[in-house]
């Protein structure tokens, strides 16, 4: 994993790192905005690998069926960084870079408890000595698994990227304002969802290698459920008051009926989540990572596309 860990981090932060500004440059802002991005990326970057490694680690710890244990580790990492950020702009003056700086620090501190816990053996299963080596045996199988999440990852970069441009290409400040505001609160609201279906895949593994299928399908069936419970519980604020949430981020904004319509739009989507989710991680616990692949990347890939070229007509005639 430690490898895997590397590698990745080695892939990630080595073309950021020489292409910082091309990469930045890409999301097509400009100005005052573009320095900001890029202060905050340039210093990130270079954080991937406790990132990469303590997000690894801690789904191990998911893997053995320690919710709880992995959960606590997070609430840490998430409590330390709402304490820093606001200390290492505010207080040390370090800008946008000590948002970054904040963020790498508790990503450290991340990574140091989750390898603390195997170093002192606290695993249900022996970790041997902590080095850094491929396992040749199971590399396959771990890269075969991985790479459907890996895809799910990636098409929503890509989703989002043509999002935004489409958005920055044909909206104006005041529309570009608005989804801005709308995005950051749909995902807001999908954390706890996502975050619901990370206790998932351990307890689907655990009882397809049991030969148990009718649990499995249980079990996905009660997730699904409490997911839909979950997001209608979160929606109903912002489907009977949009104006009065999205002023908390636009003050004084003034939605009219077309927005009030596309926030409740975006809003929906959380129901669609727990399906979506659950089918993913299902695939993914029992081996089924080609079908995850197909699912994740793909599909909902093929899709936005088609939009977007429906939309460039559009705007076009």
């Amino acid at each position: 994993m430690m490898a895997l860990s590397l590698i990745g981090a080695a892939a990630v932060s080595i073309p950021g790192i020489i292409f910082s500004k091309e990469i930045v440059s890409v999301l097509g802002i400009s100005g005052e905005l573009f320095t900001y991005a890029l202060e905050y990326y340039k210093v990130y970057i270079f954080g991937a690998l406790f990132s990469i490694y303590g997000l690894s680690a801690n789904g191990l710890i998911r893997a053995e069926g320690k919710i709880k244990q992995a959960m606590r580790f997070t609430l840490v990492s998430v409590i330390l960084n709402i304490l820093l950020t606001p200390l290492f702009i505010g207080v040390f003056h370090m800008g946008v870079a000590g948002a970054a700086w904040s963020s790498i620090a508790t990503m450290f501190l991340y990574s140091l408890l989750t390898s603390l816990y195997f170093i002192l053996g606290k695993a249900t299963f022996n970790t041997g000595r902590f080095r850094v080596r491929l396992e040749h045996k199971i590399l396959k199988n771990v890269l075969s698994i991985g790479f459907s999440a890996f895809s799910m990852q990636l098409s929503n970069l890509f989703r989002q990227f043509l999002l935004f441009r489409l958005v920055v290409l044909y909206g104006t400040l005041e529309s570009i304002a608005f989804f801005n505001a709308a995005f950051r609160l749909f995902t807001f609201l999908a954390i706890p969802l996502l975050g619901l279906y990370q206790s998932m895949q351990p307890i689907i593994g655990i009882n397809y290698g049991a030969n148990k299928p009718y649990r499995c399908l249980k079990g996905v069936s009660i997730y699904r459920l409490a997911g839909i419970v979950l997001g209608i519980a979160m929606m109903i604020p912002i489907l009977v008051f949009p104006e009065v949430i999205i002023n908390i981020m636009l003050p004084n904004k003034v939605l009219n009926e077309t927005e009030i319509f596309n926030i409740r739009m975006i809003m929906g989507v959380l129901l669609v989540i727990p399906i979506s989710s659950s089918s993913i991680i299902l695939f993914q616990s029992i081996g089924g990572s080609k079908i995850g692949y197909f699912v994740t990347y793909w599909a909902p890939t093929v899709s936005i596309c088609a939009y977007c070229i429906g939309s460039y007509q559009i705007f076009w005639h």
